[in-house]
């Protein structure tokens, strides 16, 4: 504790001498209240600064646990001991260019999810009949909510394998007549 004279009738920032709490760093459960039966008693040990000391304390007890967990944030960020992601954990990932990886623990790219793209669409772009045919089939499914309900009646209108040919009236004529190649 330093021990400064206060001078009379002066307010403490005009006071060339103060005494000042000695502060540990603690953490104080309760903070006592000054009763009124209590003497007015100063000095480091004196009742009326009791609840003063406890609350300097409790400060610097938590500046000096800010101060750690700082510290501690600082080192592990500048460490490489960090957990690595999984597809079940999260942790950090590893980015790759790789276009054709089946790394579970890398993450692709910008750069690497265009590369496939452009490769998909080329594909596309090369096969245009057959790809034309699929996509309007695509388009036909995703603009009629009902499709599915469509395609089940046609296909309940398809012959069975049993069936086949049962509507030809005359098939000794219809194996007669000439085949289209």
């Amino acid at each position: 504790m330093t021990k400064k004279t206060a001078k009379m009738g002066s307010s403490p920032m005009e006071n060339d001498e103060m005494s000042y709490l000695k502060e540990t760093a603690a953490w104080e459960e309760d903070i006592y209240q000054i009763e009124t039966s209590d003497p007015v008693l100063g000095g480091s040990d004196g009742i009326t600064n009791r609840p003063a000391r406890e609350l300097a304390n409790r400060t610097a007890w938590l500046k000096q646990q800010l101060k750690e967990a700082e510290a501690a944030l600082t080192a592990h960020t500048r460490s490489r001991n960090h957990p690595d992601a999984s597809v079940s954990e999260k942790g950090f990932v590893k980015l790759s260019n790789a276009n054709q990886s089946s790394s579970e623990t890398e993450a692709a790219t910008p750069k690497a999810v265009k590369i496939v793209n452009d490769r998909l669409n080329a594909v596309i772009d090369s096969a245009p009949s057959t790809l034309d045919t699929l996509n309007k089939l695509a388009k036909a499914i995703d603009n009629n909510p009902k499709f599915a309900e469509k395609l089940n009646q046609l296909l309940e209108q398809k012959l069975s394998k049993n069936d086949n040919g049962a509507d030809i009236p005359d098939k000794n004529l219809f194996f007669k007549k000439p085949r289209f190649s």
